[in-house]
């Protein structure tokens, strides 16, 4: 961060020099860049936040710590957050820091940037100690749970790619990425490119590792280039050449499943989710919005969820981006829809019978009770 906005910190928040828990939540707040995918919202999950602090997540009460840090540091009711769900992580819901706010509001926006920057405990940014960054962050990517070992090949190519192909892209795109946002973006959305893009700075390579939670072998970065939105990190790869796989999980499984009509309409070009809009009747003014409650309504059929927890979850999501939840009840009347739930079916039976399904890597995973 620039040493202004260090500064300026201290002298709006004089508790912090003092607690250092504080200190390190506060930073996390102001500049954290771990948001939830659907909502867009900071992520508050309670091990994070427990080793963040340094502490042990057994016995981290989380909200008794938020508490506390609002009560002595930002005051009643600047600092808001929602309650945990099923499998969901608490997340930021409200933070006013007053006048301070446009403070921050610069620094990640990039008007101090380049000026004397400093680390969060202070001290001077040197190159010795970015190089020393990187690698502990390379490292932590890199301890891989056995679990994912068959993409193991993969996450070497990637994180031994050269840096200078990143420091060069960074140099020439980084600032027009930021005008980019500044120009498009608003309210949380712009916060949270904002703060990706900081978070680039800092690292300008991203180094990809496997999901803690040890359930899939796909790799993950955090808070890096893949996370910006489409359009920002557009602007931000300049002439990179980009490759996007179209209805991937749908075309896999219509290969796997033998499911001619999908596969069909796959290879005529048409768009598939403009197909799905009409067939359901939604008006083409929402087929916009409707694009990503239809992706996960898609994913969640090809993942075997059950019919009726699909069209809830698809109900929810169409309403919570201003389309009307009833056009979900047409969702698996859609002739493919339907052609693909038959063909899942058969092979779900298939997998039960066998006692297990092979992996896309020959390795053969088997059903447990």
């Amino acid at each position: 961060m620039s040493v202004d906005f260090y500064e300026a910190t201290f002298k709006h928040f004089p508790i912090l020099r003092e607690r250092s828990d504080y200190q390190k939540f506060f930073w996390y707040l102001c500049l954290g860049a771990q948001f939830d995918k659907d909502y867009g919202k900071l992520l508050l999950c309670k091990n994070a936040v427990a080793a963040l602090l340094d502490k042990e997540p057994r016995n981290f009460v989380a909200v008794n710590f938020f508490e506390k840090f609002r009560r002595d540091v930002v005051g009643k009711g600047n600092f808001l957050w929602h309650k945990p769900y099923i499998k969901r992580c608490r997340m930021l819901a409200r933070l006013d820091l007053g006048e301070f706010n446009d403070i921050l509001d610069a620094e990640l926006a990039g008007h101090f940037y380049g000026y004397r920057p400093v680390y969060l405990d202070g001290s001077r940014h040197t190159a010795a100690k970015a190089r020393k960054a990187r690698a502990a962050e390379k490292g932590i990517a890199n301890s891989r749970p056995g679990f994912g070992s068959e993409a193991l090949f993969i996450q070497k190519y990637l994180n031994s790619l050269p840096r200078n192909l990143f420091f060069t892209n960074f140099v020439s795109n980084h600032q027009r990425a930021l005008r980019f946002v500044i120009e498009n973006f608003r309210g949380k959305e712009r916060q949270r490119e904002l703060r990706i893009l900081r978070r680039i700075t800092c690292q300008l390579q991203p180094f990809y590792g496997a999901s803690s939670k040890e359930n899939t072998v796909r790799l993950f970065s955090s808070a890096h280039i893949p996370q910006l939105k489409r359009a920002v990190r557009k602007v931000y790869t300049g002439d990179w050449s980009e490759a996007d796989l179209k209805c991937a999980q749908l075309a896999i499984c219509a290969r796997l499943w033998e499911v001619p009509s999908v596969l069909e309409f796959l290879y005529s070009g048409q768009n598939i989710w403009k197909h799905f809009c009409k067939e359901m009747g939604i008006p083409e003014p929402q087929w916009e919005p409707s694009k990503r409650p239809l992706k996960e309504a898609v994913y969640s059929l090809t993942f075997v969820m059950e019919p009726v927890r699909i069209r809830s979850l698809l109900a929810r999501n169409l309403s919570k981006n201003g389309v009307h939840r009833t056009f979900a009840r047409r969702f698996l009347s859609i002739p493919l829809i339907k052609d693909v739930l038959i063909a899942r079916d058969k092979a779900v039976a298939q997998a039960v019978a066998n006692g297990g399904a092979e992996t896309c890597y020959g390795k053969f995973l088997q059903i447990t009770k």
